[in-house]
């Protein structure tokens, strides 16, 4: 069984001028973690997202234009690392951010 740390998870909205319904990330979290990478899955409720953006300590790492896809797998980590993912969910409605932090495991 791997096993992962999660420290804290952070979720962040801002919309544009106009009035949206309530936009979120219902889940952010850690499928799985290994010596050098994670895997990450998310839920949203957000209306027609265009695309997702996936940032690890503040770099962009992927760009999902597929609205279907909720899973992404980072690898070539170091072991024993710690890394701070924040999505941006993107739609014409709101731009929605979730914030995780992972780490890497160590054997």
């Amino acid at each position: 069984m791997n096993k992962f740390l999660l420290i804290s998870c952070i979720v962040m909205l801002s919309c544009s001028n106009e009035i949206t319904p309530q936009l979120e990330v219902h889940r952010f979290d850690i499928v799985n973690a290994t010596r050098s990478g994670v895997t990450l899955k998310w839920e949203y409720n957000v209306p027609e997202p265009s695309y997702f953006i996936l940032l690890r300590d503040s770099s962009q790492v992927a760009l999902i234009n597929n609205p279907v896809i909720n899973t992404f797998t980072d690898k070539g980590l170091e072991p024993l690392t710690e890394y701070q993912y924040e999505l941006k969910v993107v739609s014409r409605s709101g731009n929605v951010q979730s914030k995780l932090i992972a780490r890497t495991l160590g054997y």
